[in-house]
């Protein structure tokens, strides 16, 4: 997974690219978004109350086109599989 922090809990990815996010399809970054994460140790809360879905999509395409080529590339084969 990620770095911990001191007082224990992960770091939060990085997004561009070079974090695990890009491991996950669109659907999965959406939700956590929205949602919050599913781990339980996780302090990354939902924001449902505060982002629009629009404005969750835009949010995603922004750190996606932070990515390298060669990232992007992977993710799309990996959610075409």
């Amino acid at each position: 997974m990620g770095d911990m922090k001191d007082q224990g809990g992960y770091i939060a990815p990085a997004l561009n690219g070079t974090g695990h996010t890009w491991h996950h399809p669109d659907a999965v970054i959406f939700k956590i978004i929205q949602e919050g994460s599913i781990a339980e140790d996780s302090p990354m809360r939902g924001f449902d109350e505060k982002l629009s879905d629009a404005k969750i999509v835009a949010s995603i395409h922004y750190f996606k086109s932070l990515w390298p080529k060669e990232i992007l590339n992977r993710h799309k084969e990996m959610i075409q599989h």
